[in-house]
């Protein structure tokens, strides 16, 4: 972080410029039809998304913005999905859909 102490520290060693890094683009993606919105009601074989809001907080803690997508368990979906995300963030995140389930399609892409 760049604070006025920083600042002052720069100008009284005679630095006009700062070389800095701009932080990644980032990007938490939960997959899976068993998953709901938190202010759902799950049924029975369902469980509410929090994993992604976890993550979320974990990485707003170390100075990090993420954006959270979630992705239904339909491979074409999946893979038009990946391949916006990969376009438009540094680092993505994926959470649920991963295991070897009749439907968890995301370890073939």
């Amino acid at each position: 972080m760049i604070t006025p102490a920083i600042i002052s520290l720069l100008a009284s060693v005679g630095e006009a410029e700062l070389r800095v890094k701009c932080l990644p683009r980032v990007v938490v993606i939960s997959s899976g039809d068993e998953l709901v919105d938190v202010q759902a009601t799950p049924s029975p074989y369902q469980v509410r998304k929090s994993n992604s809001y976890m993550v979320q907080a974990i990485l707003a803690g170390q100075g990090l913005k993420a954006d959270i997508r979630h992705i239904p368990d339909d491979p074409e979906t999946i893979k038009q999905q990946l391949h916006i995300c990969l376009q438009k963030y540094d680092v993505l995140l994926l959470t649920g859909g991963i295991s070897m389930g009749k439907f968890d399609y995301i370890p073939v892409y």
